[in-house]
Parts: C-alpha cells; sequence; structure tokens
C-alpha cells in the first residue's frame, strides 16, 4: 500500500492499519513508516540499473539515475540482449565447467560493444561468439 498524502497522522495511521493487516506500507517521504522504498530505476530492455537512498533523499536517487542514463545509453540494451544470448550458448557447450564458463564470460565483457554494434549485425555476432566460447 502508498500512502502519499501532506497529513503525518493520516499517513501515521494507514500505516499502522496496513501493518496490522499484513499489508507493506510504503509513506511518502516518512521512510521510517516505510516496509518498502522506490530506487530510482533506469530501464534499457532487459538491463535494469536501480539507485535508492533507503528513501531518505530521493532527490539525490533521481539525480544519480540521470547520471546512469549516460554511463548506460540505449546500446547496452543490445549488449544485454547479446550477452543473455551468449549465456545460453557458453552454458550449453561447458555446462558442467564453471571456470570455462566464467573465462568465456571475462571475454565477452572485454569486447568494445559499442563500437562493435556501429559496425556489425546478427550473423557477425554469431562469428564473435564463436571466437569467445574457445
Amino acid at each position: 500500500m502508498i500512502s502519499a498524502t501532506s497529513e503525518r497522522r493520516v499517513n501515521q495511521t494507514a500505516a499502522q492499519d496496513a501493518k496490522e493487516a499484513g499489508v507493506l506500507v510504503n509513506v511518502t517521504d516518512d521512510p521510517v513508516l516505510c516496509d518498502f522504498v522506490f530506487p530510482a530505476v533506469l530501464k534499457r530492455g532487459s538491463l535494469s540499473v536501480a539507485v535508492s537512498t533507503d528513501g531518505k533523499s530521493p532527490f539525490l536517487a533521481g539525480h544519480l539515475r540521470a547520471i546512469l542514463e549516460d554511463i548506460f545509453p540505449e546500446h547496452w540494451n543490445q549488449i544485454a540482449e547479446a550477452a543473455a544470448l551468449f549465456r545460453e550458448k557458453v552454458r550449453r557447450l561447458h555446462p558442467r565447467a564453471p571456470a570455462k564458463q566464467a573465462a568465456c564470460y571475462e571475454k565477452f565483457i572485454r569486447v568494445d560493444w559499442k563500437k562493435l554494434l556501429q559496425d556489425k549485425s546478427g550473423p557477425v555476432l554469431s562469428k564473435i561468439f564463436e571466437d569467445l566460447v574457445q
């Protein structure tokens, strides 16, 4: 439940009633009364990056989220999708070799994906995956 009135007493009563009913509650701008908080979330497809100040300074979390937009531009969606496909392939090829899997993931991380995604497409990515799983 979310309580967001400008009246502290109303919010306190709502929080108490919710807790007595076994319902989690978030009281806007009153972290002491909250069972949960809402982080500032940046989504790029299947990639989600969240920042939270435990409800104490949401303006700061929002500012940091804006900074993350510059750190994680739109091409990160494509990287996340490629990573999911790559993980499936690695797990299929090396099912009982966690060290080999970790080595493959490390190779994936080291690729200059921004440059690669500007120059390449699906079939070329398949070839790159082949090189990275060795």
